[in-house]
């Protein structure tokens, strides 16, 4: 198995901005839904980063994608169709009642 010179080095760096996007697409999906305070926060933050078109960061949305020669819109509008197609499956949960959302710890002791 013999490699041209060069060709290894890329294939890593392919690689770790693949992982990159990867995962990101999965906190996208996981907090898509998130009802605690972090969970939004995380989800608000990987929308700024696939919604970002900024391309000066050598890993932003876009430079990644370039990287991969993926299409970013098209990466966004399946992310979008995604949402849009899980919200429509799940269940309407009514909102909880005032007095189980502020239940009290007991303290120590």
């Amino acid at each position: 198995m013999s490699a041209e010179a060069g060709t290894v080095p890329l294939e890593r760096e392919r690689r770790l901005v693949l992982a990159i996007l990867e995962e990101a697409v999965r906190s996208y999906q996981h907090y898509a839904f998130a009802t605690n305070r972090r969970g939004r926060r995380l989800f608000g933050e990987t929308c700024e980063w696939f919604d970002s078109h900024d391309n000066t960061w050598i890993f932003s949305f876009e430079n990644i994608c370039y990287a991969l020669d993926l299409d970013p819109d098209h990466i966004r509008e399946g992310l979008t169709r995604w949402r849009q197609e899980q919200a429509r499956r799940r269940p309407v949960v009514a909102a909880p009642n005032a007095a189980a959302a502020y239940r009290l710890r007991r303290a120590a002791g």
